[in-house]
């Protein structure tokens, strides 16, 4: 017996490597279900030869892969920018519904020499077929993630590419709203400011802070794990835009810029593994100080 967690697998059916497998393995489905599936019986409405009739069947997949290439790398990349939860993937499976029925209709009356139909009853009578068929292939592709889930989100080695990171970081306040998403380079620091924390990042080239009313910690157990680390109590750094760090007096600093006026301080407790974290990025160069 299997359980689907969808929260686990939201991230993941945001990701270029699942929406070209969403659209090569719903092509190769398809392809199985219209020539051996029997309860779809479309030979009766085809009076062509048996060659033609599987090459009719097999263009089935032409509307499949313009809505599916539409819906995964057009709609989603839409959805990603407000929110990247479930309930947007599955808006994009709601609307394939819709525009798949259309398109297979159409294949369906461009091709069907037997039956003379209006054009919405042959709408009608394609939603069961495109119901199992996308029933069937999102649910297939849930169960995958599920088990074979690091082929999509490989587990990282100790010398990790912070720079083939995960592309981008959404920001949420205490009632889990979306108020920031940039791309994991353009995040600075955060700074924890009494019920807020001060974001500090790069906007078009421009230096930006924005407070959200959340906590640090919060913040830290969403957005772990990203080349972003814990360096204080009351910060967190983006470790993709240290320049350099200097450890003097048994005080470790991280500076964000070449002229160090962007300081960010790193307490004993978070020494160790900041230290560590600062060594696998690699690059980094330690400072004298003034």
């Amino acid at each position: 017996m299997f359980t689907i967690r969808f929260e686990n697998i939201s991230e993941e059916v945001f990701q270029t490597r699942y929406k070209l497998m969403y659209i090569l393995f719903g092509s190769v489905t398809l392809l199985f279900f219209l020539n051996f599936f029997t309860p779809f019986d479309l030979k009766s409405a085809f009076n062509v030869p048996v060659g033609k009739f599987h090459m009719i069947l097999s263009g089935y997949v032409l509307p499949f892969i313009a809505v599916s290439f539409f819906s995964q790398f057009i709609l989603k990349s839409i959805l990603q920018k407000r929110r990247a939860k479930m309930r947007f993937h599955m808006y994009t499976v709601f609307v394939e519904f819709i525009l798949l029925d259309i398109g297979f209709s159409t294949w369906y009356a461009m091709h069907n020499v037997v039956y003379d139909r209006s054009f919405a009853s042959i709408l009608l009578s394609v939603i069961p077929e495109t119901l199992i068929f996308l029933s069937f292939l999102n649910i297939a592709l849930y169960v995958f993630l599920q088990h074979c889930k690091p082929i999509l989100s490989p587990v990282k080695s100790e010398h990790t590419d912070y720079k083939k990171s995960v592309p981008a970081i959404e920001l949420t306040d205490e009632k889990n709203r979306s108020i920031l998403t940039m791309e994991v380079r353009s995040l600075l620091y955060i700074k924890s400011a009494d019920n807020y924390v001060d974001v500090c990042f790069i906007k078009k080239g421009v230096i930006e802070n924005r407070l959200i009313r959340t906590t640090i910690k919060r913040l830290e157990k969403k957005i772990e794990g990203n080349a972003i680390v814990r360096c204080h109590r009351s910060y967190m750094v983006n470790l993709l835009a240290v320049k350099g760090f200097s450890q003097a007096g048994g005080k470790l600093k991280m500076y964000l810029d070449d002229s160090r006026n962007l300081v960010i301080p790193v307490s004993g407790k978070y020494a160790p593994t900041t230290l560590e974290s600062l060594r696998i990025a690699g690059g980094l160069t330690a400072c004298g100080e003034n």
